[in-house]
């Protein structure tokens, strides 16, 4: 069976946990047997083929990149917007490309830029498409119901026109959640095709399994260490709540528990500057691959203060994949997965006190965290 993956960014621009949950699915469909094609967006029209036999086809579709976006001028930055309301150009070569590769089935990830008109695309064609709800963009311009790292107090006029006008596509097409509160928020805003309820998945085997316990024992065994180490990994701004980790840290009395912080974002230049004037704090940066093996195996716990419009962090399921315990925000998608007192605990986190309190208590016996 075919199916191709539509995400407005793949590999190698990969700046969000949609981006890397397309790849990671494009990877898994093929190593099952199936064939996989990827359309996504680029600087110009071309095609190529991945190591794992995932063709790549890639369209330049007007601007795609939306890092820019607010940086660009006014006008411009309007024609931006306007786009992602129905692209004709991405219409014409998605419907193109699906034609020449007759999939089955079309998954879209994240269609930024290429806007809706992928799902018209593949309707033209009679070819089944579904959605992959990886945050709230269909019903937010900003992607989570914030604004300028702050919460939306309620929906505004131009995210209701927004919402709207996605409603045409969005009521009829299935649908893949990551978390129940998305599901939920989806169907409040007409959502009304079927749907699927599916956490974020991490693939490991047994052999891996025991490949990381082994690390981590050899590894504590060498560093025992008195002290617990915490870890955030994640972009850095409002919506991951990093913000909320500082004022915790500074609230903590000292010797605080080892802090190391990995991501980038907004708000990095920020944090690592904030990092440098506290001893117990490790500034990280970017990590991926090994780097990010290691951060997860010597961790003694995962910091998750992501607000409850964060969708599903990928973070989370890959801190349990390697036995790390999670401290997450009570409200937030992270409390579907988590058993507390299991898996990790649940903290009103917009309570800086609060949380501060709740890192002692579970650092104030580091070999039990460990255990």
């Amino acid at each position: 069976m075919k199916v191709c993956l539509v995400s407005a960014f793949f590999p190698p621009l990969e700046i969000g946990g949609a981006e890397t949950a397309a790849r990671r699915m494009a990877e898994r469909l093929a190593g099952n047997g199936w064939e996989v094609c990827v359309l996504t967006g680029w600087h110009r029209d071309e095609s190529d083929m991945l190591p794992a036999g995932i063709r790549v086809r890639r369209i330049r579709a007007g601007r795609v990149f939306k890092q820019g976006a607010d940086r660009l001028p006014l006008l411009r930055r309007w024609t931006w917007r306007l786009q992602n309301l129905w692209n004709p150009a991405a219409f014409r070569k998605a419907r193109r490309i699906l034609a020449e590769e007759r999939p089955r089935l079309v998954l879209v990830h994240n269609f930024s830029a290429l806007s809706p008109a992928v799902f018209d695309a593949a309707r033209a064609l009679k070819i089944p498409a579904v959605f992959c709800a990886h945050d709230y963009f269909p019903l937010c311009r900003h992607y989570s119901f914030e604004r300028k790292g702050k919460p939306c107090r309620g929906h505004c006029p131009a995210c209701r026109l927004w919402a709207r006008w996605n409603r045409r596509w969005l009521r009829r097409t299935p649908a893949i959640f990551l978390s129940e509160r998305s599901r939920s928020a989806y169907r409040r805003h007409g959502h009304a095709g079927e749907s699927l309820l599916w956490p974020n998945p991490v693939d490991m085997d047994a052999a891996q399994v025991a490949a990381i316990e082994a690390e981590k024992a050899s590894f504590r065994s060498r560093a025992p260490g008195a002290t617990a180490t915490w870890l955030f990994m994640g972009r850095m701004d409002g919506l991951k709540g990093i913000a909320a980790v500082m004022r915790a840290w500074e609230r903590l009395p000292a010797p605080a528990p080892r802090l190391l912080l990995a991501g980038a974002g907004p708000l990095a230049a920020q944090v690592r500057a904030w990092a440098a004037g506290r001893p117990e704090t490790e500034w990280l940066g970017t990590v991926s691959g090994d780097e990010k093996r290691r951060c997860l195996i010597v961790a003694d716990a995962l910091l998750l203060p992501s607000r409850e419009t964060d969708v599903s962090p990928l973070v989370l399921p890959e801190a349990l994949a390697h036995g790390l315990p999670v401290l997450a925000a009570e409200r937030g998608a992270a409390a579907e997965s988590l058993r507390p007192g299991l898996t990790g605990w649940l903290c009103d986190v917009g309570d800086a006190g609060a949380l501060a309190q709740r890192v002692a208590g579970i650092s104030a016996d580091a070999p039990a965290l460990r255990a």
